[in-house]
């Protein structure tokens, strides 16, 4: 298995059941409740990684939201273009065009220029966090990430009470997470 999965098998999470129908515990403040008012939120995995991309649409499909999956970032653009999702989790290393390329494209184009990107990447340093800030990226998160930081961008920019446009306004320098070992990886 990859890295970043063997990392989450080796880690103090809960078992995770494909076949069960609930959305994951473990979550402070989550419930069923929750569930069933981002039913009709959808959240865009742009991952060329199997492993990857299955691993967080699986965290973020229990948790109640509709997932849509890319591949490659002419993918991602195209699906960001027709389905119009409520949030983007975009890779940076994507074959052909890259996640900052595809970042900067949906930036650019009125239909999607509101959708908030997180950029998630195994890349390291202060180069790739300037150049996600020039694309348009909300966030940077440094992969491994912890099931709570995954579970804070979620609420941040989908919860109901907070307004996505304003989690992310252009005055607002984006947020940057570093992973730790130590912490709950995905």
């Amino acid at each position: 298995p990859s890295s970043m999965l063997a990392l989450l098998l080796r880690s103090p999470l809960p078992v995770l059941n494909k076949f069960q129908k609930r959305p994951m515990s473990g979550f402070e403040g989550w419930s069923e409740t929750n569930a069933m008012n981002c039913q009709t939120k959808k959240v865009l995995v742009v991952e060329d990684n199997d492993d990857c991309r299955e691993l967080l649409a699986m965290i973020i499909s229990r948790l109640g939201y509709e997932v849509i999956e890319a591949t490659t970032g002419l993918d991602g653009i195209y699906r960001a273009s027709t389905r119009q999702p409520d949030l983007i989790f975009m890779d940076v290393g994507l074959p052909g065009t890259t996640g900052l390329e595809a970042t900067h494209h949906l930036k650019t184009h009125r239909s999607t220029q509101d959708i908030p990107i997180v950029i998630n990447t195994a890349y390291a340093g202060a180069s790739i966090v300037k150049q996600a800030v020039e694309a348009g990226a909300a966030e940077v998160l440094h992969k491994p990430f912890g099931l709570l930081v995954l579970h804070d961008v979620l609420r941040r920019y989908l919860s109901p009470s907070n307004e996505p446009a304003e989690a992310h306004s252009a005055g607002n320098a984006p947020l940057v997470y570093r992973s730790s070992l130590a912490e709950d990886v995905l």
